[in-house]
Formats: structure tokens, C-alpha cells, sequence
């Protein structure tokens, strides 16, 4: 149903250590940890690029399959609000906000809408338009002087808040393409995220102050004290050889691109990507960069702390095992599996460090798997091993793959890592043949919704980080794709309920309550089923609103927005549909004083927090 894992060769990167480079990055020398090394040129840089090119057409040629990173993904909240006064973004780690697409700071709401940022003054019932600023840049294609199309867009991702700022980040694309008469795709240029920063101590006239940048494409961000931590992901398509720009990421000051230092790009020796991670900080006040990091070989998860941000990559390993001849061919066997490798990068006076490297069997569902407490992360992963034959006919030189459903296995675990990220405690073989849906981390305990046809909640104990237990179990039926701690003692989760008739059938939302009080106890006190199978909460944390001081459990379902209460007596309440418009997914709640405002792309609805009765009403302008 989701979450099905693959992958294929990995090999060792040759690294050489040849010309100096510049400065900026890792000081002075070069750094060694768990496997990561820093560069000391762009010469070793261009090596280990070229290595693992080599690498992935060997294994290409050996599979006669396609690389898989011949392109770069596009990848793409602050918890149960900020005080009493108004709601912030739902985020994993209070104070580390998440980039939304609506933000308020208790007076005004800030709505990215396509290309414009729009912001509105909520004065209780009152909600007025401000200002309409064009933050963005439509699809534009022109053609130059010889004949080529050059295509420029800009598309707003997300939005921040910081102390009479507003951060945009854009993707961007600057692309001059081959001439227009030819249909082939080939061509140069630039994509990158922007970070604008607009002044908007008037929120009637927002003005840029500065645009800032970084190559590839979004992979998350944070902001915590003014600070933004940007990550993307870049590939460099043509790289040649002495013309660093080509190869390495570049940082963009305005319309000025540098490249970022070798001696701040970390090489990973285990992994065949030609894929980075770009990690930077921004001071939002000032408008400049604090500092930057890369990792060639990638990430795709990032979850942060005040004090440390980690950055994980999938890694795949297809080991060969023996080969044999079976009539005309020669077969030989693989055992494809998936590790996650972690790269600390510690945070102080809002720059970015190498701190540590390690790696844990598994993968990652999202960035609720991990979780830091007391300097150890906690972890948790699905292991997949797939097999698989590669059947060769030499004489007619042909090929093809087998798989080998009986030797695929699939499994849980739960690491527990020091600050050098030396795994140092786990428990594994949770729940064989089903997959981690979700994960939430409280305090000593850690819980995990596993699925294939029901959904056990496994309680791990993680008081001894050496010895972590599993102390608790429950099973139901469906699976939840989002879990949230209530309040004390209750895990409220989100998810879908599912029929076991002929296999697992999807039969539309559900919520559910579970009481966490005594964790080797675990059971459900309340489930409430919902008549829709689709809402961006569902994978989109930022899409639900829960704040259990106000009994909100507030989030779209299809062509409603629905906002929930709970109480041990009553269970789940449905307490107000909104309808909206259907599978629209810029639906935002939020609450400020006395009243609670339902954002979509259209309108804003408003009302009374206490009675959520309707009281107003008002249309989001468009520019």
C-alpha cells in the first residue's frame, strides 16, 4: 500500500587528495568521522564525483537498470501554539518553528497564496485586507538572440516570521534550453531555493531587503531565535572537470553565485551518489549568511533541536551472492537493504559544524522516526531485504531480473545513538512484514504504529539508552499516519480505518485516542471514523492544528474542514464543519484571542473560539 523500499548497488569511493582549495568550510585540516571525510580540494571533490559515476554506470551496465539519481528531486511546523495568545505552525520541537504556508503574529495573518504574499489584520471579527505583494515570478519562456528558449519561474514554498520580518522561500529555475526548433531537453542553467526576506514592520507595504540563496531543491527547513536552516539538494548535471562551478553547489547573494568552500564539503565513502545535501544558515536581522555545509552523498530527512540539526540519507547496498549456471545462463543472486546514514551538525551562535557520523539498519518514514533527548537520538527504521537474480544469456546477449518474494523480509527497529552517533542500545524484529507509519517520541517512551492488515502500537522503554524494551503492544484495526501527544498519558492518532476482507481494504479516516498512562497498558479508549479517504494532515503535519488546552483537533478532509473536541466521557465531538473547496490544500486553522480563523485559498472563515459559531467571513484578495 505505501512505503515499499528499493535500491541498488553501492560501492566504495576512491578519494584523492590533491590541490589546495579555499577557505570557510572546516578549518585547517581534514576531518575524519564515522566515514565522512572533508575535503581539502575540488580536485578530490571532482574524484569522488567521477568515482561514483563510474560506479553507478558499472552497476547500470552489470543490471542492465537506470541509475535512479539521474536527476534531482524536487522535495519538498511550532507545536500546540505559542502561549496562550495565538497558534503557531504544528511543529515536531517546541521552539524550532517550520516553514508554513500561513503564519500570524497575533495581529496580522500572512497567507502565501501561488506567487503573492498576502496579509490580512485579524481584529477579533474584523478581518481586512493589508497588502498584496507579488513574491514570486510566473512561468515565463523567451527566446534568445541564437535561437534558444531561456524559461524563468519562481515558486513560493514556504513562509517565516522573525521579529518584523517575512522569509519567502522560492524554487527558482533560470534555464537556457537548445534551440527551440529541437525537441531535445538539453541545456544549462541555474535551480535553487531563494530565501527573500521582506521588511514588513509596515504590513501595509512589505519591501524586500534581501534575497539570499543556495543550489538545488528544497529538502526542509527550521528557523529557531531569527535564524533559518535551509536544506536542499543538488545534482550537478554536466560536471567538468577543473570548472568548479559545474560540480560543486553554489550560494547566491542577489544575482552573485559563489561556490561554496571544498574544505566544507563532506564526502561520504560508502555511498554511490552524485547527489548533495546543502545545509545553511541564515541571520534573518542582519540578511546574511552565517554558514553552509554539504555532503555529497545526499539526504532526504532533516530533524532539528536548539542545539544539533541532522541530516539522514537513505543508503541502498545490493550484495552479490553466489553465482551458478541454470541451463543457458549465468545466474548470480542479489540481497538488496537499506541503512540510514546521519550526519550532526552541531548549532552555535547560529552556524553550522560538523559534529558527528553514523549510520543505522533501516529507513526513515519521516522526521517524527528520530528524536534527541539527554545527547542520545533515538531512531526508528524499517528494514527491507529484497532479493533478487540477474539472469544472463552470454550467447544472445541478453539479460533479465528475477525476483525472490519467499527471501524478502521485512522488519522494526528502534536504535539508540550516542553524540558520536555510536549506536549503543537497540531492540529489532519489531512487527516482521509490516512497515513504520508513523513514530512519536515522548519523553522516556517512544511509539511506533506499525501496518500491514492492523495496526500494533508498540511501546518501546528508553529510560536505559543501552537497553531499550518494548514494554507495550496494542492492536487495531486500520493504521494512523500521524501521532500526537495529547496531553499526559493520551496519544491521539490520525489515520485511515481499514477492512480486513480479502486482504486489507481502506474504508475511510479515522481518529483514535490511546492511553499511554502505563505504557506496558496500552489501550484505546475512543475511535471516531470519518466519511472521507483523503486530507493533507494525513502526510503534511502543518495541515492539523491539536491543542488539547482548547480542545481543538482541527483539520481539512476533502471538501470540509473539520475541527474536533475530546473529552474521557464523550470521546471525539465533532464540534464544526466548514466546507471548503474540494481537495483544496492550502487550508489553514489557526487561533488568535477569542477567535479562530479558518484560512483556505479563497475566503477567511471566522469564529468564536468558545462556541466555534460562524461570525464572519471575509475574501482573500488577489493581486
Amino acid at each position: 500500500m505505501k512505503k515499499f523500499f528499493s535500491g541498488f548497488l553501492v560501492l566504495c569511493l576512491s578519494l584523492a587528495l590533491l590541490t589546495a582549495c579555499g577557505t570557510g568550510g572546516q578549518t585547517g585540516k581534514t576531518v575524519t568521522a564515522g566515514g565522512l571525510t572533508f575535503a581539502k580540494s575540488y580536485s578530490e571533490v571532482y574524484s569522488a564525483l567521477t568515482d561514483a559515476q563510474k560506479a553507478i554506470a558499472d552497476r547500470d551496465k552489470s543490471l542492465n537498470m537506470s541509475d535512479g539519481t539521474s536527476g534531482d528531486p524536487e522535495a519538498g511546523g511550532k507545536g500546540d501554539g505559542e502561549g496562550t495568545f495565538y497558534s503557531g505552525t504544528n511543529v515536531q520541537v517546541a521552539g524550532v518553528d517550520e516553514g508554513d504556508i500561513v503564519k500570524t503574529d497575533g495581529t496580522y495573518i500572512y497567507i502565501l497564496r501561488g506567487s503573492e504574499l498576502i496579509v490580512m489584520q485579524a481584529d477579533g471579527a474584523d478581518v481586512t485586507d493589508v497588502s498584496n505583494v507579488f513574491v514570486g515570478q510566473d512561468w515565463e519562456q523567451t527566446t534568445t538572440e541564437d535561437g534558444r528558449a531561456h524559461t524563468q519561474e519562481k515558486l513560493p514554498l514556504e513562509l517565516y516570521l522573525a521579529d518584523g520580518r517575512a522569509v519567502v522561500l522560492s524554487s527558482y529555475t533560470d534555464w537556457t534550453g537548445s534551440d527551440t526548433s529541437s525537441d531535445e531537453l538539453s541545456g544549462s542553467g541555474n535551480n535553487y531555493v531563494t530565501v527573500d526576506i521582506y521588511d514588513v514592520s509596515d504590513p501595509a507595504a512589505p519591501t524586500l531587503v534581501q534575497s539570499l540563496g543556495q543550489d538545488g531543491y528544497e529538502i526542509d527547513s527550521r528557523m529557531i531565535g531569527g535564524v533559518l536552516y535551509l536544506c536542499t539538494s543538488y545534482y550537478p548535471d554536466a560536471p567538468e572537470k577543473g570548472d568548479e562551478a559545474t560540480y560543486a553547489p553554489r550560494l547566491y547573494d542577489g544575482d552573485t553565485a559563489s561556490v561554496v568552500p571544498c574544505d566544507s564539503i563532506g564526502l561520504v565513502p560508502y555511498n554511490n551518489s552524485m547527489t548533495y545535501a546543502v545545509a545553511a544558515s541564515y541571520d534573518i536581522a542582519s540578511g546574511t549568511r552565517l554558514s553552509s555545509q554539504s555532503v555529497l552523498g545526499g539526504g532526504e530527512t532533516v530533524y532539528m533541536t536548539a542545539e544539533n540539526l541532522y541530516l539522514c540519507a537513505s543508503v541502498y547496498d545490493d550484495g552479490a551472492g553466489k553465482t551458478y549456471k541454470d541451463g543457458s545462463y549465468t545466474v548470480t543472486d542479489y540481497t538488496s537493504s537499506v541503512n540510514t546514514v546521519v550526519n550532526r551538525f552541531a548549532i552555535a551562535d547560529g552556524k553550522l559544524t560538523f559534529a558527528a557520523n553514523g549510520a543505522a539498519a533501516g529507513a526513515l518514514n519521516n522526521q517524527f522516526s528520530l528524536d534527541e533527548r539527554d545527547g542520545y537520538l533515538r531512531m526508528a527504521t524499517t528494514e527491507q531485504t529484497y532479493a533478487y537474480s540477474v539472469y544472463r544469456d552470454e550467447k544472445h546477449d541478453f539479460e533479465n531480473t528475477k525476483t525472490n518474494d519467499d527471501a524478502t523480509q521485512t522488519r522494526n527497529d528502534v536504535y539508540v545513538l550516542d553524540s558520536d552517533l555510536n549506536t549503543v542500545g537497540s531492540v529489532a524484529g519489531l512487527a516482521e512484514g509490516e512497515t513504520v507509519f508513523s513514530a512519536r517520541f515522548d519523553g522516556d517512551y517512544g511509539y511506533l504504529c506499525t501496518y500491514r492488515q492492523t495496526d500494533p502500537v508498540f511501546a518501546v522503554d528508553l529510560t536505559d539508552p543501552a537497553n531499550p524494551k518494548v514494554v507495550g503492544e496494542l492492536k487495531l484495526s486500520g493504521y494512523s499516519d500521524y501521532l500526537h501527544i495529547w496531553s499526559d498519558g493520551l496519544l491521539f492518532g490520525l489515520g485511515m480505518e481499514t477492512q480486513a476482507v480479502d486482504g486489507a481494504t481502506v474504508d475511510g479516516m479515522k481518529l483514535v485516542m490511546i492511553d499511554t498512562s502505563d505504557p506496558a497498558k496500552l489501550h484505546d479508549l475512543h475511535t471516531q471514523t470519518i466519511d472521507a479517504d483523503y486530507s493533507e494532515a494525513l502526510y503534511n503535519h502543518k495541515a492539523i492544528l491539536v491543542d488539547g488546552g482548547k480542545d481543538l483537533i482541527a483539520f481539512p478532509a476533502e471538501n470540509s474542514y473539520l475541527v474536533y473536541g475530546y473529552s474521557a466521557e464523550e470521546g471525539f465531538t465533532l464540534r464544526k464543519e466548514i466546507p471548503v473547496s474540494q481537495w483544496d490544500e492550502n487550508n489553514r486553522g489557526l487561533y488568535i484571542g477569542d477567535y479562530f480563523y479558518v484560512v483556505g485559498s479563497d475566503q477567511v472563515n471566522v469564529l468564536d473560539l468558545g462556541t466555534l459559531e460562524n461570525v464572519a467571513q471575509a475574501i482573500i484578495p488577489r493581486g
